[in-house]
């Protein structure tokens, strides 16, 4: 056996925790998207999709005796930064609703056609003018 008993249970429970923060943080990426319309937070929930795989990968290894006993170390920490990017994810989406409330995607929200743009003085598009024809005639 690799661990005692008692460690056993407690990265068990360790595991179950950072399930649940995955989860919980995906699932709230993946509505606030839908419900505020930003696409870019489709993006933290792939993001913390990849990391998970990542981690049941480590875990899976470690299970198998592919990863040796001096490894724990590693999926603990593996496990603590999962979860301080499902906090910041949160505190990302909460800071991006707030920001983005009443609009659309920042990117749709470029001038039109029909938006007034600054033209330039006939003076600086004068001399532009005279210096481009004076080169196409060279």
């Amino acid at each position: 056996m690799k661990f005692c008993h008692f460690q056993g249970w407690a990265l068990r429970i360790y595991l179950a925790v950072v399930s649940i923060m995955v989860l919980t943080a995906m699932i709230y990426c993946l509505v606030e998207a839908v419900r505020v319309n930003l696409p870019v937070l489709t993006l933290l929930m792939c993001n913390m999709t990849l990391s998970s795989i990542v981690g049941i990968v480590l875990v899976k290894w470690y299970r198998q005796d592919l990863l040796s006993d001096d490894k724990l170390w590693y999926l603990l920490l593996l496990g603590m930064l999962i979860i301080f990017q499902c906090i910041t994810a949160d505190v990302f989406v909460e800071h991006a609703k707030e920001l983005y409330k009443g609009s659309s995607f920042p990117a749709t929200d470029a001038p039109t056609l029909h938006s007034t743009t600054p033209t330039p003085t006939p003076t600086t598009g004068h001399a532009n003018l005279t210096r481009l024809s004076a080169l196409q005639w060279h």
